[in-house]
């Protein structure tokens, strides 16, 4: 499609550089906590993927919770460390 100069004053399109972003702010996803999500944990093993947003305080608390060989058997642990 060739971009014909009678249409530049009914479309105008602005890009946006790398430092500017446009991403609304992540909140902490922990049952009654108003802080700001700034931190990522992972969801579960299956989809590493996917994350919670966490404060620092929550993030710490779930990852002292969060084990990623909790289904695994003892064999499949130590053979992948063996």
């Amino acid at each position: 499609m060739k971009y014909n100069n009678k249409y530049r004053e009914k479309f105008s399109f602005s890009y946006l550089d790398e430092k500017t972003s446009l991403q609304l702010p992540k909140y902490c996803e922990w049952k009654n906590c108003n802080n700001k999500g700034k931190y990522k944990a992972p969801k579960n093993r299956e989809f590493l993927r996917e994350f919670y947003w966490f404060c620092l305080e929550h993030v710490r608390q779930y990852n002292n919770k969060w084990d990623y060989f909790s289904v695994k058997n003892n064999h499949l642990v130590n053979g992948r460390f063996l």
